[in-house]
């Protein structure tokens, strides 16, 4: 159940992030609901996105990922 949900954040997360371009990490968790500061920080650690200055953006690695998916 925690890794279907951690999934599902992720997925929101990367669409998100594809869509809107440079959100704010309070953007972002705003939006997603199970996204939190160490569900981003995994995904930077993975490749998926980059923080940088409070602001998150999709990798080409999570752009790929999405292709993949949809």
């Amino acid at each position: 159940m925690l890794m279907s949900k951690m999934g599902e954040a992720t997925d929101r997360i990367l669409e998100s992030l594809n869509e809107f371009e440079n959100l704010t990490l309070k953007e972002v968790m705003k939006k997603v609901p199970l996204a939190n500061k160490e569900v981003l920080d995994f995904m930077e650690t993975s490749g998926l996105i980059e923080q940088k200055e409070g602001k998150a953006r999709i990798t080409e690695l999570g752009v790929e990922l999405l292709k993949v998916e949809h």
